[in-house]
């Protein structure tokens, strides 16, 4: 059996938590264009809006895990409320995603 490497836990959750956050930067990225021919529609604004706070709150989350795992001393389990946030956020993102997208059909 070989021994696990303990810098490689760190570094698997840093690639996986930078991932999310471009992820929601790129769904804000891909309103802004919509929001420009269109600047009375603060839904779109609220949507960019919402997508560039996700970024910003997983970027935090992040770095925040990224810190425990490389401590020495073995990582504490991370807390419920700020995965939770996260996915209720995105869950609201993709609720109005989805109502803007049925709003505004061809």
């Amino acid at each position: 059996m070989a021994l696990l490497d303990p810098g490689l836990q760190a570094e698997r959750t840093a690639i996986a938590w930078t991932r999310t956050a471009a992820c929601c930067l790129a769904n804000g990225v891909l309103f802004i264009p919509r929001y420009l021919r269109d600047r009375t529609d603060l839904t779109v604004l609220l949507l960019v809006g919402l997508a560039f706070a996700l970024t910003a709150a997983t970027f935090v989350t992040a770095r925040r895990r990224r810190r425990t795992l490389a401590r020495p001393e073995p990582p504490r389990p991370a807390t419920a409320w700020p995965l939770a946030t996260l996915a209720a956020g995105n869950a609201v993102f993709g609720v109005l995603f989805l109502l803007d997208l049925l709003a505004h059909r061809p």
